[in-house]
């Protein structure tokens, strides 16, 4: 999950917005021109921007136990309101796109060794492969021989979040994915708000 706007955009600290959680998170200062940016970066001038939460502790119980993996080494939430009402796949085809971009593909051959399914077909989402889908969650994964990574989108009345599992299989893993985390962590809340920003466009 690696597309993302060019311009920076505000990321609420996720505890305020959930203090019962008690998520140890990463927070993100928010800049003074956080209405520009987030404008330029594809939300809505009416929506929040997202906010991201870092850690398993951050994840719902319903999201451990059907992400489909034993062990969670790394999680993140990211979150936003405000969009209009779809289906939790018609959400993920906007924010993640039908089929895999350039970068997407070369990072998951050379440092996943994995693969992304270039094909477009109705099982598969961004190369991810559909393990489940119903109305309100989508769950999606794909190959690697050095971590197993899960990626969830819920869509539940007019909030949509997109849910990054990880389990580290090897040592390698473990190193990689800490050099690609903090891609990850910029690029992830800036696919989210351009999703919302189109998918605003089309339904109004």
């Amino acid at each position: 999950m690696i597309r993302g706007a060019e311009t920076s955009i505000a990321v609420k600290d996720a505890n305020r917005r959930h203090p019962n959680r008690g998520v140890d998170s990463m927070a993100i200062e928010r800049p003074k021109h956080d209405l520009r940016s987030t404008v330029r970066a594809g939300a809505s001038a009416k929506s929040p921007p997202p906010f991201r939460a870092v850690g398993v502790a951050a994840l719902p119980v319903e999201v451990r136990e059907y992400c489909g993996l034993d062990r969670i080494d790394f999680a993140d939430v990211v979150s936003v309101e405000g969009g209009p009402s779809r289906t939790a796949e018609s959400w993920a085809r906007t924010i993640l796109g039908d089929v895999p971009n350039l970068p997407e593909i070369l990072i998951w051959q050379v440092a996943f060794r994995g693969r992304l399914d270039r094909r477009r077909s109705r099982d598969l989402v961004a190369g991810w492969r559909i393990t489940h889908r119903d109305d309100h969650r989508i769950s999606l994964e794909t190959p690697s021989s050095v971590l197993s990574l899960r990626v969830i989108v819920t869509a539940v009345d007019k909030r949509v979040e997109s849910i990054t599992c990880v389990r580290f299989d090897t040592t390698r893993g473990k190193v990689i994915w800490k050099v690609i985390e903090p891609l990850h962590g910029f690029a992830v809340p800036r696919m989210v708000a351009k999703g919302l920003a189109s998918a605003t466009r089309e339904d109004s």
